[in-house]
Parts: C-alpha cells; sequence; structure tokens
C-alpha cells in the first residue's frame, strides 16, 4: 500500500467510496461529511492542498492542468466512466485501490485496452495515466 496516501471524496460519488477506501487502509473523508457540498473547484481543490490530500472526483475540470498544475497537488484522481450508477462506481473504486496498492505510482503505471478511464492527475505521478474497468464489469 502506498504510505500515507489521504483521500478527499468529491460530493459527486457515493459516500460509499471513502468507505470503500478507509475499508482498504486509507485515510478518506468526503466533502458532503465536512459539510463543504456546493463549494467551488477552486474551493475544493485549495482544502485538498491544504490537507495534502487526494482528490477523487467525476469532475473532468480538474484535468485541466493550467488550472490545477499536477506538482501542486498530492494528486487529483478523476473518473471517466460511461456508466455512473453505484454499483459500478465502487467496482472501479474497488479496482482503484487495489492498483493503488500494488504499483508504485512515482513510476508510470501500465496502460491496457478499454473504455473506461481513470485519470490520475497530481505530484505522486510523473503523466498523466490510465487504469480501465474490472473484468465482468
Amino acid at each position: 500500500m502506498v504510505a500515507n496516501l489521504r483521500f478527499k471524496v468529491d460530493e459527486n460519488l457515493p459516500s460509499e467510496v471513502a468507505e470503500h477506501l478507509r475499508r482498504a487502509g486509507y485515510d478518506a473523508e468526503t466533502v458532503l461529511t465536512e459539510h463543504l457540498g456546493g463549494s467551488s473547484d477552486m474551493a475544493i481543490a485549495a482544502i485538498c492542498q491544504r490537507e495534502a490530500r487526494t482528490l477523487i472526483t467525476l469532475d473532468t475540470g480538474f484535468t485541466d492542468i493550467r488550472t490545477y498544475p499536477p506538482d501542486q497537488y498530492a494528486g487529483l484522481i478523476v473518473l471517466r466512466l460511461k456508466r455512473q450508477d453505484k454499483r459500478h462506481v465502487l467496482a472501479i473504486v474497488a479496482r482503484l485501490a487495489t492498483k493503488l496498492s500494488e504499483e508504485s505510482l512515482v513510476e508510470n503505471a501500465s496502460e491496457s485496452e478499454g473504455s473506461e478511464e481513470i485519470y490520475r492527475v497530481g505530484s505522486f505521478l510523473s503523466r498523466v495515466s490510465r487504469c480501465y474497468r474490472p473484468d465482468g464489469e
């Protein structure tokens, strides 16, 4: 597992995402439980910076590296999914949690074929990379 990796789960994701990450051994908080719902993207990003947390979100605006330079954040994980129902999102997060515990994020992640993407942008990764949906989903 990646030591000391801390997450902030955006309001556009089910709260169970944080629970899933906690069960995997990570420190995870949600935007909603911290009463930050409705806050601007810039405000959420600033809070994540201050708390040294990796934001996990469906908001593709966070992939704009001019607005959110990767070297200024602990990490930004943007899920770009064809299906956003709770069951599917949680399956993707389970895959992500497994990948996080299996690989060094300092090195480039491997890419495979698929149609769904998890963009990981942040100072812990040297480039934007992709992970794909779990088998059978």
